[in-house]
């Protein structure tokens, strides 16, 4: 409960960060394979209640491409979740989060509003760079639930406003996260164990992502970003180093 509340506080505060935070932490009590279905559970409703609240500023003209991607690449992190060795798990887990906290240090441009045109004369390349983000995306949070930095990374080469850009990294996760719940059901991952840890810590959940979003209009979000980051290698460290599964 500690673990999912922190995380709601920083998905509704800096717009992402629950998979990546609980991954992180669970992972030192309970297998990868059974900590990414049940973060999923936990993870949906805190996704949903902030997509909710930021709906209206999405810029949906250019989702389209990411979550066909998305919708690919899910199935082939569910597959390799299923049969991978969970020491290796754990190493590439690891290695996620350090990539991702190299990314977040090293930041984005600051958003103004306008509208992203950094391929205005070939569209067909801006479809296949957004197709392969969601290809991405997909693959890792059917795996590890950290899919984020891939489409963080396309959001932020857009000159959006802070709203816009959490409002469409929202967007992207709402949809995976029903695509996720599906799959890792079908391939039966869910146990009644971890459907009942879902539901008692879906209100702890809910909670922390209004207590973020508060902080969201109130603190800079560079901050938050940098003190993720540094938490993030951390434990990308540690998993790396740990000497088993």
């Amino acid at each position: 409960l500690v673990i999912t509340f922190t995380a709601s506080v920083l998905q509704g505060s800096v717009g992402f960060g629950f998979g990546l935070i609980s991954m992180a932490a669970l992972s030192q009590f309970l297998p990868v394979r059974q900590c990414t279905p049940m973060v999923m559970g936990l993870c949906a409703p805190v996704i949903w209640c902030l997509f909710w609240k930021l709906r209206h500023a999405a810029v949906w003209s250019r989702l389209t491409p990411v979550l066909v991607g998305v919708l690919f690449g899910i199935p082939l992190g569910v597959f390799f979740l299923k049969l991978g060795p969970n020491t290796l798990l754990l190493r590439i887990l690891g290695v996620v989060l350090i990539f991702t906290a190299a990314r977040t240090i090293a930041g984005g441009r600051n958003g103004n509003g306008k509208d992203c045109d950094d391929f205005p004369q070939r569209p067909w390349l801006e479809r296949t760079i957004g197709t392969c983000v969601g290809v991405a995306a997909g693959a890792l949070d059917g795996a590890f639930n950290t899919g984020g930095p891939p489409v963080i990374a396309w959001v932020y080469s857009c000159p959006w406003t802070k709203e816009q850009r959490t409002a469409t990294v929202q967007a992207v996760f709402f949809l995976s996260s029903l695509a996720r719940i599906l799959t890792m059901a079908g391939a039966g991952l869910y146990t009644r164990d971890l459907v009942m840890a879902g539901l008692i810590g879906v209100p702890v959940g809910i909670l922390g992502a209004l207590a973020g979003y508060a902080i969201f209009k109130r603190v800079p979000r560079r901050a938050l970003e940098i003190i993720t980051a540094l938490f993030l290698v951390f434990m990308g460290i540690k998993l790396i180093l740990a000497p088993g599964g």
